[in-house]
C-alpha cells in the first residue's frame, strides 16, 4: 500500500457516510413522560456522543483501558510472527491502544482510524506528545463498519468498537478480507452478558431496559469460524445508579442503538429503586469479549 494512501473509501477530513440511522441516548428523555420513547437518530449522533466525551473519556474508560492492555499483550505475542505489511487500527478513540501499538511495532506503518474526527485529533496529539515517529503514522476518519477498501494488512486491531455496528458480522468479514496472507485480526467488544444488574432492576420494576444489544461471544466465534475467542468479566462500583449512567455519558457510550430512552419519570423511578436496593453504592458487572484470528 502506498505510504500516504487512505485506508478507506473517503477523502481526508470529510464526514463519513451514515448508513445506520438508529441512535438515541440511554437514560432519560426530556420529552418523555414515562415508559419508553422511540427515536430515529443517525450514526452522526454516535459521533457527537464520542466527541463530547473527548475530554472525559480517559478518566472514566476503565473497562476500555483494561481491554486495551489485553489486546496489547496479544500484539506483543504476535509481533515477531506477523507477515510484511502495514497495521490498521479501527476505532482508535483517544489513543490508549494506539500508543501501545506505536511502541510495540516501531518498524510498522500504522493507520489509526475513527468515526469521530474529534477523538482522532486527541489520538494524534497524544502520540505526538510521546514522541511517536510521525513519518510512519497516519490518521484518517473512517467508518469501521464499512471497513477498508485496501488490502494486505499484516495486522488489524479494533478495541471496543465492534458492538457499535449494525452489521458487525459483515464488518468482521470485511476486516478479515482486508488482511494479507498470514495477517492477524484482533478485537475486543462489549459482550452480551454485560450489565445484568441494570437489566434485573428494570425487570423487577416492570420497565423496559434500554441497554444496547451486544454481540454474544458464541456469535462472534461462529462469525469468524476459527481463531480464539474468550471473555473476561469484572465488576465496576459506583456511588449511585446516576453515577453509573454518568460514566456512560462521559465515555461516549450512552448512545442507544435501539433508538430508545426511558421517559423522565420512569428513569427517576429506576434511579431511586436501584439506589434504595444498594445503599452502599451500586456494582455493575461488565463482560468484555476478545477475538484473535489469523488469515490463511
Amino acid at each position: 500500500m502506498p505510504a500516504q494512501q487512505p485506508p478507506g473509501d473517503h477523502s481526508r477530513g470529510r464526514p463519513c457516510p451514515a448508513p445506520h440511522p438508529r441512535a438515541g441516548m440511554l437514560g432519560a428523555d426530556p420529552q418523555g413522560v414515562g415508559g419508553i420513547e422511540r427515536m430515529s437518530w443517525p450514526k452522526e449522533r454516535i459521533i457527537r456522543g464520542f466527541a463530547r466525551s473527548a475530554t472525559t473519556y480517559d478518566q472514566q474508560a476503565r473497562q476500555q483501558q483494561r481491554a486495551a492492555q489485553v489486546l496489547l499483550a496479544q500484539v506483543e505475542h504476535w509481533s515477531a510472527h506477523l507477515p510484511p505489511g502495514p497495521v490498521l487500527e479501527i476505532g482508535c478513540g483517544t489513543g490508549g491502544l494506539s500508543e501501545g501499538l506505536a511502541r510495540l511495532l516501531p518498524e510498522r506503518e500504522i493507520w489509526f482510524t475513527d468515526l469521530s474526527a474529534a477523538l482522532l485529533e486527541v489520538c494524534r496529539q497524544r502520540l505526538g506528545a510521546v514522541g511517536a515517529d510521525a513519518e510512519r503514522l497516519h490518521w484518517e476518519v473512517m467508518d469501521g463498519e464499512r471497513g477498508s477498501t485496501q488490502g494486505g494488512y499484516a495486522l488489524i486491531v479494533s478495541g471496543m468498537a465492534l458492538h457499535w455496528f449494525a452489521d458487525w458480522t459483515g464488518a468482521l468479514q470485511r476486516w478479515m478480507g482486508a488482511l494479507g496472507p498470514g495477517g492477524v485480526l484482533m478485537c475486543s467488544f462489549q459482550e452480551a452478558e454485560s450489565f445484568p444488574e441494570w437489566r434485573e432492576h428494570c425487570c423487577r420494576l416492570g420497565l423496559p431496559c434500554t441497554a444496547n444489544p451486544f454481540p454474544a461471544l458464541e456469535q462472534v466465534r461462529q462469525a469468524l469460524g476459527r481463531g480464539r475467542c474468550w471473555a473476561q468479566e469484572e465488576g465496576e462500583r459506583y456511588v449511585s445508579a446516576r453515577a453509573f449512567f454518568r460514566s456512560l455519558k462521559d465515555t461516549g457510550t450512552a448512545t442507544s442503538l435501539k433508538g430508545e430512552a426511558l421517559g423522565v419519570g420512569a428513569f427517576r423511578h429506576l434511579l431511586r429503586a436501584w439506589d434504595q436496593a444498594c445503599p452502599d453504592g451500586v456494582e455493575v458487572r461488565v463482560r468484555c469479549g476478545f477475538a484473535v484470528v489469523q488469515r490463511n
